[in-house]
């Protein structure tokens, strides 16, 4: 899996999680997971927690499927919540189509 990273804040944002599902042929998610930054990072940004201003990562992630029954996937980005837990890149895009408000 290939993903790219953009900052287009004009402030760093922390590095996210990256949440990975795979996705069965009907679309329906077989399994879902988070991957931190140091398994997705390219060895020579290992060591950065921030994403800084206009700054772009390329990565590539090597996952399987040990179903065997993955046709597809999808990416969402995730950080920290206050109070814990995540907050995703996908949860505002949920909340709005059941008419709430995050």
């Amino acid at each position: 899996v290939r993903l790219s990273l953009s900052n287009h804040a004009l402030t760093p944002q922390i590095m996210p999680l990256v949440r990975l599902s795979l996705l069965d042929r009907y679309g329906k998610p077989l399994s879902a997971g988070e991957i931190p930054p140091r398994q997705y990072l390219p060895a020579a940004l290992q060591q950065s927690r921030w994403l800084n201003a206009d700054q772009r990562i390329d990565a590539e992630l090597r996952v399987s499927d040990p179903s065997g029954q993955a046709s597809s996937f999808e990416l969402d980005v995730c950080v920290p919540a206050a109070g814990g837990g995540l907050r995703c890149g996908g949860d505002g895009a949920m909340l709005a189509a059941n008419g709430a408000t995050p």
